[in-house]
């Protein structure tokens, strides 16, 4: 995966309740604490639909 020459790291998060994973794709590897930022400022969004269950959501960051 690639976008404007530079390699994008996946980075995921589980959520085990709803069974959804967050793929995070950064510059780099992130730590814990960044990947929840990130996943709250997507669900920030109000136009980012409710996520259902056993599904997959790939965000992109720009950290």
């Amino acid at each position: 995966m690639e976008q404007s020459g530079q390699q994008k790291v996946e980075n995921i998060l589980r959520d085990t309740r709803k069974n959804v994973r967050y793929i995070i794709l950064a510059s780099r590897k992130l730590t814990r604490e960044e990947k929840l930022r990130v996943l709250r400022l997507y669900n920030y969004d109000p136009q980012n639909l409710k996520t259902k269950p056993n599904s997959t959501i790939i965000i992109e960051s720009d950290i």
